[in-house]
């Protein structure tokens, strides 16, 4: 029975991977230079490296799962640390690695020590081998790594937007995880990019400092720019069996440019850049009893107002003196095809008395369905007192910071979904806030603007699947 299986220490990762999957693991051209490369570290090539690639591209199932377990059973002497941005999802890639080595553990003459049942790690029995799985923050005293492996240590959007969460994983990084590194061991940092300034962006700043450590970085977008390391054509897909040119398009047109450039091109836009582009702006008029839409500087569209819902969203601020914040209020109406059109945005200085009456009286004059007010302590009052005098109010939630809260709208915009209205005295302000954003002076309107998306996507069906 041994003699069948001599050649299986013999396998590659990839080939490992096809085989105790029964075939159904995928090979890749991406995923076999991420193997090249991975083999290339254990031979003393280059022991750091950074792999940047879209999400759902196979890089986590590679490198956090098939990877280490070919890598465990081929030396059962190493041992490994595998991190993630929530330590459930380094456990789980552990839970896979032990079961797979519980199965195939004895081809290789590797069995799992029973008295180690811990739920993200696991040890051998007469090899000093093993695994640990930690969240990015966790502690790692006494632990070492032949091989350590970051995967996707940031979550979501506003993880990413935080500089404090930033600064929290690169402390961590360094005076915890890399100082578990053995003096020849191997760091693996695999990720989607969220941001400019995240893990990978800091190291690949540090590669220029003279003493700094030399991270080799394999940057792999969803579509191919120039110096590609597979060689691709301009554009051409990472892996289209599974995303073709066009489910890529349709993605960016979904998330828009600037999760697209990051998520999916690994090229995070500077966070100085504007997030509005002037060439998305489109425009309607007020012709009586419809709207003219703009939808090409040659075509337009004709709307009924009567085919038209109208909804409000706000940001309040508490005082008249000139150096305050304005408090906000814009009114949008939205079509059936879910296009938005800004029928106006009142921009003043009030008390927070008149909060009240303001918007008892946009009431009378638009009949709006739905009035967005953010649900924040001082603003409390004033929602119970809306609500008892029966105006339509819906809280909002303030649960991302601005940019992250920009997004959603600014890629509806970018779609052509919004439109402004030509010649409003509300315009020239307006287009300056989104332009300037998020270095401008004042971002009330932006707020109020971005709370669109909230508002009819927290109300079931206002928004298009």
């Amino acid at each position: 029975m041994q003699d069948k299986y001599k050649i299986i220490p013999l396998l590659t990762p990839s080939l490992f991977a096809f085989t105790v999957s029964q075939g159904k693991w995928k090979f890749a051209p991406h995923l076999r230079l991420i193997e090249q490369k991975l083999i290339g570290a254990l031979q003393g090539k280059n022991r750091h490296l950074i792999f940047t690639m879209p999400p759902r591209h196979g890089k986590s199932e590679f490198i956090s799962k098939y990877f280490p377990l070919w890598y465990l059973l081929t030396h059962p002497e190493k041992r490994v640390i595998l991190a993630s941005y929530q330590v459930s999802l380094s456990e789980f890639w552990s839970r896979k690695i032990r079961e797979l080595i519980q199965k195939f553990g004895l081809l290789f003459g590797v069995k799992l020590n029973p008295g180690n049942r811990k739920a993200g790690s696991f040890s051998f029995i007469n090899h000093e081998g093993g695994l640990n799985a930690v969240g990015v923050g966790g502690a790692l005293t006494g632990k070492g790594a032949d091989l350590l492996i970051i995967d996707d240590p940031i979550k979501n959007d506003a993880e990413a937007n935080s500089s404090v969460y930033r600064e929290k994983i690169w402390d961590w990084f360094n005076a915890t995880a890399f100082t578990r590194l053995e003096p020849d061991g191997i760091c693996i940092i695999v990720m989607t990019r969220w941001h400019e300034d995240d893990l990978v962006g800091r190291l690949i700043a540090a590669n220029s400092h003279p003493n700094g450590i030399n991270w080799e970085l394999v940057n792999l977008p969803a579509l191919a720019q120039g110096n590609d390391p597979l060689e691709r054509k301009l554009n051409e897909p990472l892996w289209k069996a599974r995303f073709s040119l066009m489910d890529l398009l349709r993605i960016k047109e979904s998330i828009g440019t600037y999760w697209f450039s990051a998520l999916y091109q690994q090229s995070p836009v500077p966070a100085g850049n504007s997030i509005f582009n002037r060439k998305d702006f489109r425009y309607f008029e007020d012709k009586g009893n419809h709207y003219e839409l703009f939808t090409s500087p040659l075509n337009s569209k004709r709307i009924l107002k009567s085919e038209i819902s109208i909804f409000a969203t706000s940001d309040l601020a508490l005082s008249l003196k000139e150096t305050a914040d304005y408090t906000i209020v814009l009114i949008f109406g939205k079509l059936q095809s879910g296009e938005i059109l800004i029928l106006d945005i009142i921009r003043e200085r009030f008390e927070s008395t008149e909060h009240l009456k303001l918007f008892a009286s946009i009431c009378a004059k638009w009949m709006p369905k739905l009035i967005g007010i953010e649900n924040v302590q001082f603003q409390q009052s004033l929602i119970q007192q809306a609500v008892k005098i029966g105006l339509p109010i819906k809280q909002l939630k303030a649960d991302k910071d601005k940019i992250s809260r920009a997004l959603p709208i600014a890629a509806m915009l970018e779609n052509g979904m919004i439109y402004f209205r030509k010649d409003a005295g509300y315009l020239e302000e307006f287009e300056k806030e989104l332009l300037q954003f998020p270095r401008s002076k004042h971002d009330d309107q932006v707020d109020a603007f971005a709370y669109i998306f909230q508002l009819l996507n927290k109300s079931s069906g206002l928004l298009p699947v």
